[in-house]
């Protein structure tokens, strides 16, 4: 699944690592990569910067329940991933974008 979430946010999830010289009040794309039942959820920040190491969500990839359309291949920036309570389930985020198929992740090198 991939959602936006403010820098501010961000910044105070990551002890300010993350992002840097961007303002609070601007987005970042928020990728959940994994769910434990129950528990938690896994989720880490995008960039549309090049990381040709990171994995990636392809250009133009269609969301599964949404069909929107990803504009810029987005990289996934797990060294700042977060662990959530379950609890958390996002409703209250502005932008929920869709659930983003297998087929299109790419691996990092």
């Amino acid at each position: 699944m991939l959602f936006t979430a403010e820098n501010r946010w961000w910044m105070q999830e990551t002890g300010e690592r993350f992002p840097r010289n961007r303002p609070p009040d601007e987005t970042h794309p928020l990728f959940v990569l994994r769910r434990i039942q129950g528990m938690s959820t896994t989720i880490c920040p995008c960039t549309s910067k090049p990381l040709t190491a990171a994995r990636a969500i392809r250009q133009g990839c269609v969301f599964q329940d949404t069909g929107r359309i990803l504009k810029k291949k987005t990289y996934l920036l797990e060294q700042f991933s977060l662990s959530l309570p379950e609890q958390m389930r996002f409703a209250s985020w502005p932008q929920y974008l869709g659930q983003v198929p297998s087929t299109c992740l790419e691996a990092g090198s």
